[in-house]
């Protein structure tokens, strides 16, 4: 039983802290934080004395003191009485307490007259009469600032033991009314708390949000009545929670379900004869004349309910033209929702990759999108592969691995980065660069994007459509952002055009590689093939600045797609190069 409202007055010399008389520390002493956390109305606001001195006036439910300074291994005598009382003769609950030297927080709980309040069933339940309640071992503050300390006090007296959990996981178990938990570290982030019976359905949710308090120590109470009617109309149940510096406790406010997912959704789908569709919701068209490359907003759609999305031609007339319907059931959360994949399947190359999703027009939800970055300093960046005929690739930027063996219709985890300009190199998993990228995003700080490998590596074997590429999505959508392949460097003396082609492009035996050299420079041609092995490599020796050629010899090179690159100092142009037999 408990030493908090001792906290304050206790040598003649006294210090004005907080509206609170508190005596001049002597060693030793305990650091003491009182919380007046007893809800029956008769005790909404008390006075607190030590020994016959009124030490707290007009101390109100659900406040906090700071952390004082107390003598300790002393026996006082703390005595709580109405608000406005005249003397110690006035008290209604006397209390002995004797400090040990340490860091408390005491907990003013339980009503005047049980008799004239609901009982507590749980046979493991305190007495529900007021009580001072101890907690001891109470940290300074979090170990460090990426997270953060806190308590559970029980302190409802008609509620039975609780457990409360968050994502799932169990923080307590089985806390009945007058306990409190251990010292729980948790990262400093905001957290959906479950209320339950022990061992039963969640009653109701709190929302925790700790971001903005890495390093602190707290104290959470379970507050109020569980049935106020039954209990003189007292304060309703809630959690709330005292910080060290005291004053009001901070109510955390009740958790509501979204009723809403919101969702973007890109047209990533190659095929030509997809070139631009209307999208249904039920028997509703809800986008129309959807083009390739382009990308919706992000907005709301009901959550824990079956919709139906259906695809059709352009300039549709209703839901009987949907060409391809698929059936979702959104949770809450964030999406964004690709269409990807070709109409007829046999009109197309296929996907040797064995991971690779089928490449029939289909719908890909990734879930879990960031609204924002963390910061003004990085962008959030998820990025799907949406290439029908392209294998496995890895994304690489600076030689770090961003993406790993990323099959077609997956998605990364999202990345965060910081806000600059980078070069991305895609390969064949584990394989040579075949093209290269600039993705500047220094001027995206905050942002979340998302990047889609788009188009066909051999448009040749794909209908004729679009070609390989990188394209970003912003959170306002429109039209797809394309990511430039990297042709010359950033360099002034390299700004000049490269004047780079390959002729004829289809080839069968062989093509001239044409290019110009803005400044002398060694000089190195490489041919790839899409699975990444290099087939054809010369180093050109010392280029004077200038028109040049170079045949590429072909009659030992597998037919298909390849790429060629020419290569002079920081000079780097990547050629999509079809042989054909």
């Amino acid at each position: 039983m408990f030493h908090r409202f001792v906290s304050m007055l206790i040598l003649p010399a006294a210090l004005l802290l907080g509206g609170f008389s508190v005596a001049l520390a002597q060693e030793p002493t305990a650091l003491v934080q009182i919380i007046h956390n007893a809800a029956d109305p008769g005790a909404a606001v008390v006075d607190v004395y030590l020994g016959d001195t009124k030490a707290v006036d007009d101390f109100a439910f659900r406040t906090a003191t700071p952390f004082l300074i107390l003598p300790a291994n002393t026996d006082l005598t703390v005595g709580v009485a109405p608000g406005n009382s005249m003397s110690s003769a006035d008290v209604i609950a006397p209390f002995t307490v004797n400090l040990a030297p340490g860091r408390y927080v005491a907990v003013a709980n339980g009503v005047l007259n049980p008799a004239n309040f609901a009982a507590n069933a749980d046979p493991a339940a305190a007495p529900i009469a007021f009580d001072l309640y101890s907690i001891d071992s109470i940290s300074d503050t979090a170990a460090d600032d990426a997270t953060v300390d806190f308590v559970i006090f029980h302190g409802v007296t008609d509620a039975p033991a609780v457990d409360v959990r968050t994502g799932g996981t169990a923080l307590v178990e089985s806390l009945s009314y007058g306990e409190a938990t251990t010292t729980l570290s948790v990262p400093a982030d905001s957290y959906i708390l479950d209320v339950a019976p022990a061992g039963g359905e969640t009653l109701v949710s709190y929302t925790a949000d700790v971001s903005t308090l890495g390093g602190s120590s707290l104290t959470v109470v379970a507050s109020g009545f569980l049935d106020p009617a039954a209990n003189q109309n007292g304060p309703a149940f809630g959690l709330w929670a005292a910080i060290a510096a005291g004053g009001d406790l901070v109510e955390l406010p009740v958790y509501t379900a979204p009723t809403t997912a919101m969702v973007q959704i890109i047209h990533n789908a190659a095929d030509p004869g997809a070139a631009v569709v209307d999208v249904y919701l039920g028997d509703t068209k809800v986008i129309d004349d959807f083009a390739f490359r382009t990308a919706t907003p992000f907005i709301e759609l009901p959550v824990n309910t079956d919709l139906t999305v259906g695809v059709a031609g352009p300039n549709s007339e209703s839901v009987a033209d949907v060409l391809a319907s698929f059936d979702v059931n959104l949770a809450p959360g964030r999406y964004v929702i690709i269409a990807k994949g070709v109409l007829n399947p046999a009109n197309f190359a296929a996907n040797a990759d064995p991971d690779a999703a089928p490449i029939g027009f289909s719908l890909y939800a990734i879930r879990g999108i960031s609204e924002a970055a963390d910061d003004d300093a990085t962008v959030d960046v998820v990025i799907f592969h949406g290439v029908t005929d392209a294998p496995a690739v890895d994304v690489r930027t600076g030689g770090t691995t961003l993406v790993e063996s990323l099959s077609y219709g997956a998605a990364s985890a999202t990345l965060s980065v910081p806000a600059k300009s980078y070069i991305l190199d895609i390969a064949p998993a584990g394989g040579a660069t075949l093209v290269s990228y600039t993705a500047d995003v220094s001027a995206l700080g905050g942002a979340s994007l998302t990047v889609v490998a788009s188009g066909f590596l051999d448009p040749t074997a794909n209908q004729n459509g679009p070609a390989f590429g990188l394209w970003a999505a912003t959170a306002a959508g429109g039209a797809l952002i394309e990511l430039p392949p990297v042709t010359v460097s950033v360099e002034e003396e390299l700004a000049a055009s490269a004047n780079v082609s390959v002729q004829p492009n289809p080839a069968t035996s062989g093509a001239e590689l044409l290019f110009t050299m803005p400044v002398a420079s060694e000089a190195t041609v490489t041919v790839v093939s899409t699975m990444g092995s290099v087939v054809l490599e010369r180093a050109l020796g010392m280029l004077p600045a200038g028109d040049h050629r170079f045949w590429l010899d072909a009659t030992q090179v597998g037919s298909g797609q390849h790429y060629v690159t020419i290569s002079a100092g920081t000079l780097r142009t990547t050629l999509p190069f079809t042989i054909v037999r």
